[in-house]
This record gives structure tokens, sequence and C-alpha cells, in this order.
């Protein structure tokens, strides 16, 4: 579910080396990331993906970094975890466990973080969130809509429903093409509260396998759901 308020905000990073080997798709990279930056700070029996942050990689297909270079992040994170990341960014240098391309205090400093709804820096009395308010002219307009599409700019990377882990454990192709619960699986898993039906142009798709983590190589893989 959509929180009822959030900050969008611009996470601005300097290169401090050299970085090569960076995937097409550099999400897998910056979730890695937050999620080491964030285990200090989570309760017990609290996950990372509670915390409901939604990243927004801006760069993609960019396969190495010089010193000097700039990366921007985009972030949207809820009104009740902001407390939280703004103290999980101020220690981001001594997060424990952070390797790979992409590791704070080593091969990247974060330099500047701002609100993108209001242009100030964050967090700051001048920032201020999205509230359902501000969205209520872009609800009504999709409310109209008899029809709209969903464009993944990166993989998807979901799991496969209970009993469904024959043939692998995450949706590829063949699932959204072929099982009568595809839709209202992938609704659910983002929180889509109306009935979907895929049309069979949305269900093409391509299936990566890709590398990160440097000399921790991980291979996750995904679909690329394009139409």
């Amino acid at each position: 579910m959509m929180p009822s308020a959030f900050f969008l905000l611009r996470l601005d990073w300097n290169v401090l080396k050299p970085i090569t080997r960076v995937p097409h798709y550099q999400g897998m990279l910056w979730s890695a990331l937050l999620r080491h930056a964030y285990n200090p700070w989570l309760k017990h029996g609290e996950s990372f993906h509670q915390a409901g942050l939604v990243l927004e990689p801006a760069d993609f297909g960019v396969p190495e970094y010089e010193t000097g270079d700039r990366i921007a992040l985009g972030l949207l994170v809820p009104v009740h975890e902001a407390l939280r990341l703004a103290q999980v960014l101020t220690r981001l240098d001594q997060a424990p466990g952070t390797h790979g391309q992409f590791a704070p205090g080593r091969t990247i400093q974060l330099t500047r973080v701002t609100c993108r709804f209001s242009g100030d820096p964050w967090p700051s009395a001048a920032s201020r969130p999205l509230e359902p308010a501000d969205l209520q002219t872009l609800v009504e307009h999709y409310r109209d809509l008899h029809e709209m599409k969903l464009w993944f700019h990166a993989p998807l990377r979901l799991t496969k429903p209970p009993r469904c882990k024959s043939g692998g454990r995450y949706c590829d192709p063949a699932f959204f093409q072929q099982h009568p619960m595809a839709a209202a699986h992938l609704t659910r898993a983002l929180g889509i509260q109306a009935t979907v039906t895929l049309h069979g142009e949305a269900c093409h798709g391509l299936w990566l396998d890709t590398t990160y983590g440097g000399e921790h190589q991980k291979k996750p893989s995904a679909v690329l759901p394009v139409s």
C-alpha cells in the first residue's frame, strides 16, 4: 500500500575512486547499500522491506565511473520513516558490511539530499512531503481511464506464489503468459487494490541474468516486461 504521505528525495553522490563492472540496472546495488546501512537500526524481527523505501536509480547502462563523477539516486520515503532514514544517512560511512561497487566512504560519498517537491535541503523545516491532496488531480485523471499501462524501467524480481515454484523461484515470461493467477499475484505484490487484466502485449518479456558485488559476486535473475 502507498503511504498516505511521503517525501520524494534526490540523493547526490560523489565518486571517490574508479568503479568498474557496474551492472546495466543499478537497483540491486543501491538496495544492497541501503539494506546493509539499515541493519543496525532495525528492531528485532523487523526487515528492511518494512521501511517502505522505494528506490529510483537515475542511471542505466553506465558500465563504469571515474573519480569525481556524480551519481544521483531518487528515493521515496514514507513520512513515518523519515527520521530513521535521516539517522541512517548521517552514519553511512560507518555502516557495517558495505562492500562492492557502491560502498559509502570507500567508492562513493553522499554529498547532498534534496526534497524534490520543495527543492529544499532534506531534512529541513522547508522540505515538505507529498500529501493525498497534492495527488488528487492525478488520481481523478486515472480514475476516469478504462485502461492504463505499467512500464517497468528495471527488472521485476518477483517470487512465484506458493506451490508454483517449479521451473524456478522467480516469475518469468511463461508465468505471466500462462498462469491464471498472474495478474492477481502482480497487483497484490504492487499493493494495487483493483481488478487487473494482463493483455497479451504486456506479457512478453526478457529474462536477464546479471551479477553484482565485486569480489562477492551474486547472480540474480529477473524478468523485464516489455511491450
